[in-house]
């Protein structure tokens, strides 16, 4: 699928010869390394993070696999892994879109 979608950018340059390749790229690229940052700036600094107080265990989850009710131990309970990850890829997308914008206006 990666190498699939690496040939879209060349595929549309071929159709819209006003845009470059390599800024298509560029531009993605920087959007996924943001996107990589605000993925682990959330996860280390507002994601929830649980422990299970009977096989004292750490998890990601409001119930430990054991079946215990999981207690907060840092973050905002509804803050989920699944919250840090949509909200990285919007955040990396919007940016990209942006520079790649920024580069052909």
């Amino acid at each position: 699928p990666s190498a699939l979608l690496a040939i879209i950018p060349f595929l549309y340059t071929r159709a819209n010869s006003k845009i470059n390749v390599i800024s298509l790229w560029g531009s993605g690229l920087v959007g996924g390394k943001l996107g990589t940052f605000v993925d682990s700036l959330l996860g280390a600094t507002r994601q929830a993070s649980y422990i299970c107080p009977i096989c004292n265990k750490p998890t990601e989850s409001r119930v430990h696999k054991c079946g215990t009710e999981a207690r907060l131990t840092r973050g905002i309970k509804w803050i989920t892994n699944d919250a840090v990850n949509l909200t990285a890829t919007v955040a990396g997308a919007l940016f990209g879109g942006a520079v790649c914008a920024l580069l052909y206006n």
